[in-house]
């Protein structure tokens, strides 16, 4: 989100600093490896709309860059029929005039093979899809802003925020820094950096992790024959259960847990894998996908930074009209970053977006504090 943010600042000729306290590209947060899934298909209208506007975003970025960052796969979402989320899925989409197929089970197995499916089972098939190739939109995005203007300042992590007539102070210990306007993108550190500003927000981190599987027959696996899969309902939730991609990143094909992993303290945190979270995936990966998957051959981490309800934060602190926080985004949050650096650079230099923010405003959390 800082990257995107500071992407649309400079191309408006703002003086832009940007604050990193690790390297741009780290592997630390939530927004790396290559691979992050664009979808249409969302259970709200609010975010249909916001991913359809991402999209053009996210091809203009690549052609500006000339390097290939957008991967159309297309999108199997699975469900039993009656799931509530599935249903409100459809709603969203028709409502918001996007094209998408339903699948019965025998039409799935004769489109993917690859799935092994119960009977009962359906499908939504949706075309736009695609695989966003994250690490380096991040770095594409930010050395456009450094072309337009923007200063970057990696290893440079805030360790003072103070805010008087209108002015934010920054303190990196390092170096101090003036601005009329802030944006704060800190994901699982927000609450540090708000702690300056004597507010804390309900947010808590989570480590996920994903693997990646070898593919016996790699070819059926290739994008154009095998698309980004989402399945509904798995274990005792109604929400995403599990997701994965087709073979791209690392050669093999990646699969994941959504919202499985433990709490965490960052201050305390690991990059070993969760074993029991692992086994889950790959039981999986067994019944779904029978033999035509094989052996783990990498396993990685990443940080979700959920909000209560799960929706993102993009406001402006109250008390502090030039301080914005845009942030967390709940493990959903990396296919609308170009839009939400859109939004968020409107707010620090406007004072108001040109879309909605209603569903992201800082009020509904310090109320459920309350």
């Amino acid at each position: 989100m800082g990257s995107a943010t500071a992407y649309h600042l400079a191309r408006n000729g703002k003086s832009v600093l940007l604050l990193e306290q690790f390297e741009v590209g780290h592997e630390n947060g939530s927004s790396h490896g290559n691979s992050r899934v664009f979808r249409l298909s969302y259970e709200d209208t609010f975010y249909v709309s916001l991913a359809r506007a991402a999209k053009p975003m996210w091809l203009e970025l690549e052609a500006q860059s000339k390097q290939k960052l957008f991967y159309p796969t297309g999108g199997l979402d699975l469900a039993e029929p009656g799931s509530p989320v599935f249903q409100d899925c459809m709603k969203a989409m028709k409502a918001e005039g996007i094209e998408y197929e339903v699948l019965n089970a025998s039409q799935i197995r004769s489109r993917f093979p690859q799935f092994h499916i119960n009977d009962s089972m359906i499908g939504i098939y949706q075309d736009d899809t695609a695989v966003l190739n994250a690490v380096e939109c991040v770095k594409v995005m930010a050395s456009l802003a450094c072309k337009s203007g923007a200063v970057l300042k990696e290893n440079s992590p805030v360790v003072g925020l103070k805010n008087r007539a209108g002015v934010a102070e920054i303190s990196t210990g390092a170096e101090n820094y003036r601005a009329r306007s802030v944006v704060i993108n800190a994901g699982a550190w927000a609450n540090g950096i708000l702690a300056h500003l004597n507010l804390q927000l309900p947010l808590q981190a989570r480590k996920e992790q994903y693997q990646f599987f070898a593919a016996r027959d790699p070819d059926i696996f290739k994008p154009g024959k095998m698309p980004i899969f989402l399945e509904y309902g798995c274990g005792d939730t109604d929400i995403i259960g599990m997701y994965g991609f087709p073979l791209l990143e690392m050669n093999a094909v990646k699969v994941a847990a959504h919202q499985r992993g433990p709490y965490i303290d960052l201050s305390e945190r690991t990059f070993e894998l969760e074993v029991d979270g692992a086994a889950d995936v790959e039981q999986y990966v067994r019944q779904r996908f029978g033999d035509a998957l094989g052996e783990v051959v990498a396993s990685k981490t990443c940080l979700y930074t959920n909000t209560p309800d799960q929706h993102f934060v993009i406001d402006k602190i109250p008390g502090h009209e030039n301080i914005i926080l845009s942030s967390p985004c709940s493990g959903h949050g990396f296919k609308f970053a170009i839009v939400i650096g859109k939004m968020a650079a409107e707010l620090a230099t406007e004072g108001r977006s040109s879309r909605s923010l209603s569903l992201f405003e800082i009020s509904r959390l310090m109320a459920a504090q309350s």
